[in-house]
């Protein structure tokens, strides 16, 4: 092999690997170190752990537990509604601003492809956090079901 063509592959496989070595540390910080940064940084207030629905104040035959993952002012998490005798689960992605809690949950069965949405305003009442608002449910296609003024009681963390 010439000297010219082995100086052109090494120039070419160096800057392919230094190449791919630039990309995987830029993804480690932007997937990896600046979530972790911000949740680190973040002051204002912790939503991780399980929520239950109370259901002494819900009019409503439907039961909705929040299991929540904190990353500073993102939210991601599971919800498991049961609404009469069927059971869904759902995928949520959520934010939080200004003391309220804005949601989209979507399903994670291929079988059902109704989301669900929440806009919750997080206070302290006796004694323990609760999330306050109303969230909306597709019961069946075409059958939307908003459900207002319902409670979230924090369980653990």
């Amino acid at each position: 092999m010439e000297p010219v063509t082995l100086s052109l592959l090494i120039g070419i496989s160096g800057s392919l690997i230094a190449t791919l070595i630039f990309i995987g540390v830029s993804e480690f910080i932007r997937k990896g170190f600046l979530p972790w940064y911000a949740d680190k940084v973040y002051r204002g207030v912790r939503i991780d752990g399980t929520w239950i629905m109370d259901t002494d104040r819900s009019k409503d035959e439907i039961q909705v537990s929040l299991t929540l993952r904190q990353h500073g002012e993102d939210i991601s998490g599971n919800v498991v509604v049961e609404v009469e005798d069927s059971k869904m689960a759902f995928e949520l992605i959520g934010r939080i601003q200004n003391m309220y809690f804005a949601a989209a949950a979507y399903p994670v069965s291929k079988r059902h492809i109704d989301p669900m949405t929440f806009l919750l305003h997080i206070d302290f009442l006796k004694g323990s956090l609760r999330m306050q608002g109303g969230m909306c449910l597709a019961k069946q296609a075409g059958d939307v079901k908003a459900y207002d003024e319902q409670c979230f009681i924090f369980q653990d963390s």
